[in-house]
Protein backbone atom coordinates (compact mmCIF):
# COMPACT_ATOMS: atom_id res chain seq x y z
CA UNK A 1 0.00 0.00 0.00
CA UNK A 2 1.41 3.63 -0.34
CA UNK A 3 0.16 6.83 0.75
CA UNK A 4 0.61 10.22 -0.32
CA UNK A 5 1.04 13.20 1.52
CA UNK A 6 2.32 16.74 1.83
CA UNK A 7 4.88 18.71 3.41
CA UNK A 8 2.83 21.36 5.37
CA UNK A 9 4.42 24.82 5.14
CA UNK A 10 5.40 24.38 9.01
CA UNK A 11 7.41 21.18 8.01
CA UNK A 12 4.82 18.75 9.07
CA UNK A 13 3.00 15.98 6.84
CA UNK A 14 -0.52 15.65 5.65
CA UNK A 15 -2.89 14.15 3.75
CA UNK A 16 -3.92 16.09 0.36
CA UNK A 17 -7.31 17.57 1.03
CA UNK A 18 -9.56 19.45 -1.05
CA UNK A 19 -13.43 20.13 -1.44
CA UNK A 20 -15.48 18.13 -4.60
CA UNK A 21 -16.93 20.44 -7.14
CA UNK A 22 -20.96 20.49 -7.74
CA UNK A 23 -21.38 17.07 -9.78
CA UNK A 24 -17.75 15.55 -9.45
CA UNK A 25 -17.29 12.31 -8.48
CA UNK A 26 -14.56 11.01 -5.39
CA UNK A 27 -12.26 9.85 -7.84
CA UNK A 28 -12.43 12.58 -10.00
CA UNK A 29 -11.94 15.03 -7.19
CA UNK A 30 -9.12 12.94 -6.12
CA UNK A 31 -7.52 12.78 -9.48
CA UNK A 32 -7.62 16.67 -9.76
CA UNK A 33 -6.69 17.22 -6.70
CA UNK A 34 -3.53 15.08 -7.08
CA UNK A 35 -2.55 16.66 -10.40
CA UNK A 36 -3.20 20.44 -9.49
CA UNK A 37 -0.82 19.59 -6.12
CA UNK A 38 1.91 17.56 -7.05
CA UNK A 39 1.47 17.45 -11.07
CA UNK A 40 1.05 13.36 -11.07
CA UNK A 41 -1.65 12.30 -13.57
CA UNK A 42 -3.31 9.27 -12.11
CA UNK A 43 -5.86 6.60 -13.46
CA UNK A 44 -6.34 3.28 -11.17
CA UNK A 45 -7.99 4.19 -8.09
CA UNK A 46 -9.12 2.20 -5.24
CA UNK A 47 -11.20 3.38 -1.96
CA UNK A 48 -9.40 1.60 0.71
CA UNK A 49 -11.96 2.81 3.68
CA UNK A 50 -13.76 6.07 4.66
CA UNK A 51 -13.37 6.79 8.56
CA UNK A 52 -16.16 9.01 10.20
Amino acid sequence: MEVLLQKRYDGGWRLPSSLMKLGESLADTAKRKIQEEIGLVISDLQLLSILI
